[in-house]
Parts: C-alpha cells; structure tokens; sequence
C-alpha cells in the first residue's frame, strides 16, 4: 500500500518561496485552514483496513465501513469539516477556452499539450519561474495541490489542463478541490482488495479520514 501526499509540504514551500507568497498560501489561500493542520504522517496499513472493511453501499458522498459491530460512514460533509476544503458540486461552472493558450504552460512548459506530475515538481524545485513573485505564487499552488491534495503517483500521471487555467485566473480559490479529493479517495476504498498480493496506491487526500476515525 502506497501512500503519496507530502505531509512536509509547508517546510517544501516554506524553503522555496518568498516569504511573502507563502504567508499568502498559509494565511489567505483556499487552503488557510489545512495550513494549520500538524504534520502527522498517512497511515496506509490503516486505509488497507479501510478496503477490507468497506461495505456495500458506499459511495462518492460517504464511505461506510465496519467495524467492531458498527458501521461507521465518513461523508463527505465530515471531509468538508476536517479538511476546511470546498466540496460543493459545482465543478461545471468552471469552464474555459480550451483553444486559448494557457499562460504558464507556454512560457514555462513550450511546446507540450501535457506533461506529468513529476515534471511539475521538478520545475517547481528548479525555480523556473525566477524573480517573478506572482508566478512562484501559482508554482506554489500548484505544487500544494498536486503532492498534499491530489496526491497520486508522480511519474505517469498527467496534470489536467483546467489546473493551470484555474490557477492563472485565479478562479481556484473557488473551485470545489474537496469534491475532487474525496471522490478520488472514495474511488480507491471502494476497490476490493484481492489477496494475490496487488500492490495498491492511495490516491486523493486521505488525512481528514484518517483524523475522522481516529476522533
């Protein structure tokens, strides 16, 4: 079972960015109240517990699982609560042009349609955005989005276009991440463990489920 949210992922920004732009991430950002959270470490023997215990009836707006003779339901209210994330199911309103160039990708990416999450991690430790605050902002967003919300394997998994549009105009500090977040873990507890020895990944954000079961 692997796990791939970076739960050091203040002290990454913090080594990075102006202090400015991370005082605006930690204290302003859509994600002020995750900020606050203490470092605690993803317990992925837990979540396997978790796939082995779900239970029939579960689904993107609550995972239910047993345990000692109850049925406990994590919804995605409660991940709303922890996780101080937007989870509203308003993603269609977030529409735009697709056949207008994206700022970012074609001064920092040239040349590429789409390209993986490890390359975005790389340009963000290479500081490939110089002396420029405002792009290391949106760097910073992007990188906090990618390795502590929708944390999945680096190498082939692609970033969605909508991202850096979202995060160019700005519109992400009002876009529904936790939705997205829940869903993709909801997705990866409702997949049946199968005793062949499968390696399985974790993938959206699986703190607030973790902090839920353990309160």
């Amino acid at each position: 079972m692997q796990c791939y949210t970076q739960v050091k992922i203040l002290h990454k920004l913090h080594k990075r960015l102006p202090p400015n732009q991370y005082n605006h991430i930690c204290l302003s950002s859509c994600f002020a109240q995750l900020t606050t959270i203490k470092r605690c470490l993803v317990k992925a023997q837990l979540f396997r517990c978790f796939m082995l215990r779900e239970m029939e009836g579960s689904s993107t707006n609550a995972i239910l699982i047993y345990v000692n003779g109850t049925t406990l339901r994590f919804t995605i209210r409660d991940f709303a609560i922890i996780s101080g994330l937007k989870c509203s199911d308003n993603e269609f309103e977030f529409c735009f042009h697709r056949d207008q160039p994206n700022r970012i990708m074609v001064e920092y990416f040239p040349g590429q349609s789409s390209f993986t999450k490890a390359r975005l991690i790389a340009s963000y430790r290479a500081k490939v955005y110089g002396d420029n605050e405002d792009d290391a902002y949106k760097f910073g967003i992007l990188y906090y989005i990618h390795t502590f919300i929708m944390s999945v394997e680096p190498n082939t998994t692609s970033i969605d276009r909508i991202d850096f549009d979202l995060v160019e105009t700005y519109r992400f500090m009002n876009y529904p991440w936790g939705k997205r977040a829940f869903d993709e873990l909801a997705k990866v507890i409702n997949n049946k463990i199968k005793l062949d020895g499968q390696y399985y990944r974790i993938h959206g954000f699986p703190l607030p489920m973790q902090v839920w079961f353990y309160e």
